[in-house]
């Protein structure tokens, strides 16, 4: 999670590279802001399920 939140960060401050050869979303960093917080919710709806030591 934290990965994906700094990843995120880097998009939106345009600091990080900007990759040329982009065949999914073409260098459209909107776009992969969007797959990132949909990875977020697929992550956390997986984990809302989870129950004992692994929910820790």
């Amino acid at each position: 999670m934290t990965d994906i939140d700094n990843a995120i960060k880097t998009l939106e401050t345009g600091l990080g590279d900007t990759p040329t050869n982009d065949i999914v979303f073409r260098g459209d960093t909107d776009k992969w802001i969007s797959f990132a917080n949909t990875l977020k919710l697929r992550y956390l709806l997986r984990m809302s399920n989870v129950t004992g030591d692994m929910a820790a």
